[in-house]
């Protein structure tokens, strides 16, 4: 799983710096030069690129780093919300003006690719193993909280290739890695870490954005998004037959629950 394989890549760096790069991204020149510059110049713990998702045509903007807020849902209760900076933004728009807008520092990366300090990983005890989902929120928090600074680098351009056609050999790796019921545990496990309620739909949207990849090209009358969901319909039941059915790893390595005034350490406001 994504947390084991990071602790592990941690365990063996003996570099300043490491990089956590997904395997469904593609690079632009000189992204790892502007990350290094940025960390060393602003002396940070992690440093994001600008993420943008694709492929398409103009260059769409994903993440462009995050911001974190307090929030009450519906029962009362406390709960992050997270919000993409520049997210849905031509790439075009936001170099003429966008991140002139947003500042360098922010609240949280994402795993599609951050540079981060060595030293600082350590210090926080690595990767939180049973995570799945959350796991980039629960890292960002734990840097921030011990003192240290999320930076972001427009120079730096990654693309998630989030609509890139699936074939059946991804289906076992993709469905083991975003299995709902692992996605319900590191939502709780994730809550009661950080004192919070917090959904879990994060996984099924990520399952509906890669079993649309597999929908035919369809002709600009027809191409709506309920007439998609229809249609998919019909390829679920296949994809999932792909499902490995492989169960938790009991040794996943566990984090010490964050001390219970760490949001706030961490400048996570209302």
């Amino acid at each position: 799983m994504p947390g084991a394989a990071r602790n592990i890549a941690l365990d063996l760096v003996e570099t300043k710096y490491v990089v956590y790069c997904d395997n469904d991204v593609t690079y632009f020149p000189q992204w790892l030069e502007s990350l290094y510059r940025n960390a060393e110049k602003n002396g940070s713990a992690a440093v994001a690129p600008v993420t943008l998702i694709g492929p398409s045509e103009p260059k769409r903007i994903h993440h462009a780093g995050g911001i974190l807020k307090l929030v009450k849902d519906g029962n009362g209760r406390q709960m992050l919300r997270g919000r993409h900076r520049l997210g849905n933004t031509d790439l075009p728009d936001a170099e003429n003006s966008g991140f002139h807008s947003i500042s360098c520092e922010h609240d949280y990366f994402e795993y599609h690719c951050v540079l981060a300090k060595t030293e600082a990983m350590r210090a926080i005890g690595g990767h939180d193993e049973r995570l799945t989902i959350f796991e980039h929120l629960d890292c960002s928090l734990r840097l921030k909280a011990a003192g240290n600074k999320i930076t972001f680098e427009p120079s730096a351009k990654i693309m998630y290739t989030a609509f890139k056609r699936f074939i059946d050999e991804d289906w076992p790796y993709f469905l083991y890695r975003w299995s709902k019921k692992r996605a319900m545990n590191s939502s709780k496990i994730f809550s009661e870490n950080w004192g919070i309620n917090q959904s879990n739909s994060f996984a099924s949207i990520h399952q509906q954005r890669a079993m649309m990849t597999v929908l035919p090209r369809l002709p600009k009358f027809l191409n709506h998004a309920r007439i998609k969901q229809g249609l998919l319909l019909l390829f679920i039941p296949r994809i999932l037959s792909f499902d490995p059915g492989i169960p938790d790893d009991p040794a996943a390595k566990a984090l010490d629950r964050p001390p219970l005034d760490s949001l706030k350490a961490a400048g996570i406001q209302e």
